[in-house]
């Protein structure tokens, strides 16, 4: 059966429009890498949002699971705020980290990153993620990236050997510019997961 001709232009237009939106997709896949996707987190607005907690080790009978908010500010200052199961406030900066306990009032607890290089390195890593800062986060880390713009994780192994005996590495699974997932592997088999929920209202 013989296609007419106006059928048959049609059919060709379509065909060749399929074959186009094709080319164009793939060529987007074939873009997308590292630069891409810190590009995506560093242009991400990162408001306030809801995070779980998940720590496991042999030195705990069963996992510890904490709740709360993080956020970030355009200054790049980390806060940490824990509802359950001691409410606690966790300020991180260039400088430090300094733990506020509602059961401790007026005690605060700080510890100086200059002094401790290898925290340093952590936290410095930590935040250069959350804000696309791929220099440090070079600095810090070997990347290894997988996946896709839609579902990609990111191993980030330390270069520091200090920091390698408390940690082995860093995992991280998002979409887009949207970080979901952290994963915490420590040398002697300890893990903490931090999921991160929607953002706040």
């Amino acid at each position: 059966m013989k296609l007419s001709r106006r059928r048959a232009v049609n059919f060709r237009q379509r065909f060749a429009g399929l074959l186009l939106a094709l080319f164009v997709s793939a060529v987007a896949y074939a873009d997308w890498g590292l630069p891409a996707l810190m590009q995506e987190l560093a242009a991400t607005v990162r408001p306030p949002v809801s995070f779980t907690e998940t720590r496991e080790s042999e030195m705990l009978r069963i996992p510890l699971v904490s709740r709360g908010t993080l956020s970030l500010s355009p200054a790049g200052v980390m806060t940490k705020e824990t509802v359950t199961p001691v409410k606690t406030r966790t300020v991180i900066d260039d400088r430090s980290i300094r733990l506020y306990r509602d059961d401790k009032p007026g005690e605060t607890v700080e510890l100086s990153l200059q002094q401790q290089p290898w925290l340093y390195g952590f936290v410095a890593g930590f935040r250069a993620l959350l804000r696309g800062d791929r220099p440090t986060l070079e600095q810090h880390y070997t990347i290894q990236l997988s996946g896709s713009r839609e579902a990609w994780h990111m191993t980030l192994r330390p270069r520091d050997s200090r920091l390698q005996g408390y940690i082995l590495t860093l995992e991280a699974n998002g979409s887009h510019g949207e970080i979901k997932r952290f994963e915490i592997n420590e040398p002697l088999g300890d893990t903490t997961t931090l999921e991160i929920g929607r953002p706040l209202q």
